[in-house]
């Protein structure tokens, strides 16, 4: 906007001096003078800007705000000005009021944003409330848990005696185990005597000789064998004790399973008692829980198409007034412009109806996705499929019946808005003629795929 400024600024002087003393000179100098307090206060806009003096105010906000300030100068230039000052302030405040539509439309697509997120989640209380819907209508309090208790407690009979059968064959092996290994040890104990004794056969026979040497040795080799063969016993113990120890082992993992399957059973008895005790209590909360999950829906549902009709609609609607305004003012501008500046307004406008077309495709779009998840609730609760109560289902109708109404209006103004600015397009000749083509072609596009089925 600055050199457009510049630009506008020095038509304006250069005007100011071709009247001279004109007798609508002096006219013309108030025109000069509300022409420049709008460029000052639009300079304030652009270059003033301090985030320590504006706390909480972004940059965008500020300079909308203080841009709107200009408009009452220009609007009296566009009065009482000369041509050249009315194209200038025309020029100016359209700029400032497609700005300010530009702001409105951001304002409201970030509302929608954290709206429509929202309303696609909605469904999530109607499947709540379905489920807890179904609850309510699947506890009986006239269930009969005996025939659980029964089987489960001749179960837990069957399940006992095994356990206690698997009790006395553990003990038979553990008794086996322990003779076992008492024999073992005893031929351990026997061979490491039969070794001490060859050992110290082997020493005495060192330290003789003749007879009474090969004597000693005889008898070494004697207490050796009886050693080798004591542990070869002991080893033949080892291996049957192994077998005994897997036996133990298979009979304590049996006994466990057995005893987890009563545990299992006797937890299922107490649990089919406990709800059979307290169905009541249970129907009551299941109910309550039901009615918080309706409640919840309501305020919700309540809220976002509050929300959605009073802010993001509003936003939308405050940016398409600023949008039209702004062609208002352009086309005054092209009514005053001279030859040589007709061409640039024409380029404006060209700018200003494609603003106006992506605002309205904008708004289509949104109506159309937020429209789309109320009609999901809707589609939810047709025929015997009901989450909702039925004055609530009437009122979710409504909501979404007055958001198609309007959506038909709006894709109307939008096709409107396109061809405008398509025929905008053919009168002018632009270096961004390929741009303006494909913007036009992706608002048609958005169009097309709001439409509602």
């Amino acid at each position: 906007m600055r050199k457009t400024l510049i630009m506008l600024s020095s038509l304006a002087l250069s005007g100011l001096t071709i009247v001279g003393c004109d007798q609508q000179a002096a006219q013309t100098a108030t025109a000069q003078e509300n022409l420049d307090k709008a460029i000052a206060q639009i300079n304030v806009a652009d270059n003033s800007y301090d985030p320590n003096k504006s706390v909480g105010i972004p940059f965008d906000e500020f300079r909308n705000i203080e841009l709107a300030k200009a408009l009452k100068d220009l609007s009296k230039v566009q009065k009482d000005g000369a041509d050249y000052q009315v194209v200038a302030a025309s020029q100016l405040k359209a700029d400032i009021l497609l700005s300010n539509a530009r702001f409105e439309l951001d304002s409201a697509k970030k509302l929608f944003a954290k709206i429509g997120p929202k309303a696609a989640s909605l469904l999530r209380y109607v499947v709540a409330v379905d489920d807890a819907e179904s609850t309510v209508k699947d506890i009986d309090t006239s269930i009969d848990v005996s025939p659980i208790v029964n089987t489960a407690s001749a179960e837990i009979k069957i399940q006992q005696q095994r356990i206690s059968q698997l009790a006395i064959a553990a003990k038979e092996v553990q008794s086996k185990l322990n003779a076992i290994d008492k024999k073992k040890q005893a031929y351990l104990d026997n061979s490491q005597t039969h070794f001490a004794n060859a050992r110290e056969l082997k020493n005495k026979a060192f330290k003789v000789t003749g007879d009474m040497a090969y004597k000693l040795e005889a008898e070494a080799s004697a207490e050796l064998r009886k050693a080798n063969e004591a542990s070869a016993e002991s080893d033949k113990l080892t291996a049957a004790a192994e077998r005994l120890q897997v036996a133990l082992s298979l009979n304590a993992t049996e006994t466990q399973a057995a005893t987890n399957v009563v545990n299992e059973l006797n937890a299922g008895k107490e649990a089919a008692k406990v709800a059979s005790n307290a169905s009541k209590q249970n129907l009551e909360d299941a109910v309550r829980q039901r009615d918080d999950l309706y409640e919840s829906f309501r305020q919700e549902f309540n809220k976002i198409t509050t929300d959605y009709a009073q802010d993001v609609n509003k936003g939308f609607d405050a940016a398409i007034e600023s949008a039209t305004a702004s062609i208002a003012a352009l086309q005054q501008a092209s009514s005053k412009a001279s030859s040589s500046s007709r061409a640039q307004v024409q380029n404006d406008l060209l700018i200003a109806y494609c603003a106006l077309a992506n605002i309205l495709s904008e708004q289509a779009s949104a109506a159309a996705s937020f429209a789309e998840n109320i009609a999901v609730i809707i589609d939810n609760n047709n025929g015997s499929n009901t989450s909702i109560s039925s004055e609530e289902l009437a009122f979710v109708r409504e909501i979404y019946n007055n958001i198609s109404n309007k959506q038909v209006q709006i894709l109307k103004d939008a096709e409107q808005a396109i061809q405008d600015a398509r025929e905008q397009f053919a009168s002018v000749t632009s270096d961004n003629a390929g741009q303006y083509d494909a913007e036009i072609k992706s608002y048609e596009v958005r169009i097309e795929n709001a439409v509602l089925q």
